[in-house]
């Protein structure tokens, strides 16, 4: 893995968490103890030349992996991409920045400063991990696919429309026509290009995907495919307005930021 992609992934977190939070950005001391928290476990002797002392390097190393490392766990798990345990120290660096840089600007939002991010058009958007090769047409197209679900499900024509427009964004997103050249990296990218056209979470999530995701769903079970794309392909959606949270404190971000956390 490149430096760069090291750095692209870590800008999925980074806009995931923005679009989010962004809106709603609850408390600005919630945001600097996060910072605070990835920061502490960023700094201090960890990083080669080899001459440190191991321990040192040994022990910012685990505070990356309690604060760190389940965001890339994540990340990679949702994305399919595998990396090696010799990437494992240069993602834990990318993420931790990106954690302190997200965090030091929904602490600014969450003070009323919703000035344009300086930080966004520095970080590279993820390139996706797919195969060099280019599959051939499979015979099965899109067209083909919504054809054969009007024909049997015979929905309301206002559920079609929504299926036609899906299809159509998702095809020039694509640029093929081909549902079975489809992988999980192509739905995150278009996720991720939904959100930057400003559609709201609610849309990209009970229209956009949803349909795909029926889709495909119907063409499993009619034998067209054998796996769905978009299973496991979500997008968070912004908590209610005059929702609160509880109060917290240094323990609680800790378990916050380890496996199975959640600041929801």
């Amino acid at each position: 893995m490149s430096l760069k992609e090291a750095y692209e992934l870590a800008g999925v977190l980074y806009r995931d968490l923005n679009a989010g939070f962004e809106d709603d950005p609850y408390d600005a001391n919630w945001w600097r103890i996060v910072s605070e928290a990835a920061q502490n476990a960023l700094s201090g002797p960890a990083w080669p030349p080899p001459d440190l002392d191991s321990s040192a390097q040994d022990r910012r190393l685990q505070a990356l992996e309690r604060y760190v490392g389940p965001f890339i766990d994540a990340t990679l798990l949702r994305l399919g991409v595998n990396a090696s345990v010799e990437d494992r120290p240069m993602l834990l660096r990318a993420f931790a920045e990106r954690i302190v840089g997200i965090a030091t600007k929904l602490e600014r939002n969450a003070k009323g400063n919703f000035a344009p991010d300086p930080a966004a058009d520095q970080i590279p958007k993820w390139r996706g991990n797919r195969p060099t090769p280019t599959p051939k047409p499979s015979g099965l197209t899109f067209d083909d696919l919504l054809t054969r679900w009007k024909k049997e499900i015979q929905p309301m024509a206002s559920t079609i429309g929504k299926y036609q427009t899906a299809a159509a964004d998702f095809k020039t997103h694509l640029k093929h026509n081909d549902p079975r050249r489809v992988i999980k990296a192509d739905l995150v990218a278009w996720k991720e290009a939904l959100l930057d056209r400003n559609l709201s979470a609610k849309t990209i999530k009970d229209d956009r995907l949803a349909a795909i995701r029926a889709l495909y769903n119907f063409a499993k079970r009619n034998d067209l495919i054998d796996t769905n794309p978009v299973d496991g392909v979500t997008i968070s959606a912004r908590p209610k307005p005059g929702e609160t949270m509880l109060p917290y404190d240094d323990f609680e971000v800790a378990a916050i930021l380890s496996p199975g956390g959640n600041i929801r």
